[in-house]
């Protein structure tokens, strides 16, 4: 039998509901939501916890970058931990962005046993954008008319070690029939394919990805006075990705490029105790 219910925590109402917060400078991070489907099946059992992160500056935030917990257990000494399930690419930003002063998130925890009524602790940290922080931070390339098939021209320290080339439909096209006639069944040619495997809208804009993106918090692409597109989806295969915008981007957009600097990061610890379960 499985047992699935929500709990909403009032953030007003927060010490009659037995959450537990911590504070790192003005952030703080809480219990917003739980989910807890305990079941004795193997599948869809866990426990899912979100969290918001309040305080000053977080409007000013890029967004998430990396969800990391230490520790997760149950009252019963049960461990929670698994493999993390907080996972995003430079091409999310819009989907973690804050709120106001508020960010939210969701934690995918193991089935705490079913003589648990709380988790005794989940500590571990999450990790803020703040580009404002430092300029070098942000790059941006434009007009996009002129960056079509080219590698963007990433640092020194970047760009030896990875490629962006935006594309647009025809390109794209010219790049999969060309990976669809090649007659080499090498590993290259077999990774190609399947970047090349499905099909671009005319109003999208592609990204050909290769190499190691840590260091990419967001890309963005705006209009040519720095206001972010309206996105409409997002097609992703392999080292490819293509982002879906109402119209198209005009060719005087511009794509902005966050990179993950000392400076621009902020660790907001999460150490919360005794949080009811439902």
């Amino acid at each position: 039998m499985v047992m699935t219910n929500k709990m909403k925590l009032n953030v007003l109402s927060a010490l009659a509901l037995a959450w537990a917060a911590c504070t790192a400078g003005a952030q703080q991070v809480s219990v917003s939501e739980i989910s807890d489907k305990r079941t004795t099946g193997k599948f869809f059992a866990g426990l899912d916890i979100k969290l918001s992160v309040v305080g000053a500056g977080i409007a000013d935030s890029k967004g998430l970058r990396r969800v990391k917990l230490d520790k997760a257990v149950d009252d019963t000494g049960r461990n929670l931990l698994r493999e993390e399930k907080f996972s995003k690419t430079p091409f999310d930003a819009e989907v973690i962005s804050p709120k106001g002063d508020t960010l939210d998130m969701e934690l995918s925890l193991a089935n705490p046993s079913r003589q648990a009524k709380a988790v005794q602790e989940i500590s571990g940290y999450v990790e803020l954008h703040t580009p404002h922080k430092d300029a070098k931070s942000v790059l941006s390339f434009g007009p996009l008319s002129s960056l079509y098939g080219k590698k963007l021209p990433l640092p020194a320290a970047l760009a030896g070690k990875l490629g962006i080339i935006p594309v647009n439909k025809t390109l794209y096209e010219d790049m999969r029939k060309a990976n669809a006639s090649a007659n080499d069944g090498g590993d290259l040619v077999k990774a190609l394919r399947q970047m090349f495997s499905g099909s671009m809208d005319a109003e999208a804009l592609g990204f050909v990805v290769n190499g190691d993106m840590t260091d990419i918090v967001a890309i963005e692409v705006t209009d040519a006075q720095g206001k972010p597109l309206q996105r409409q989806g997002r097609f992703s295969s392999g080292g490819f990705t293509a982002i879906n915008f109402p119209g198209g981007p005009a060719p005087s957009a511009l794509i902005k490029v966050y990179l993950a600097t000392p400076q621009s990061i902020v660790k907001v610890p999460i150490q919360l105790k005794a949080v009811a379960l439902p």
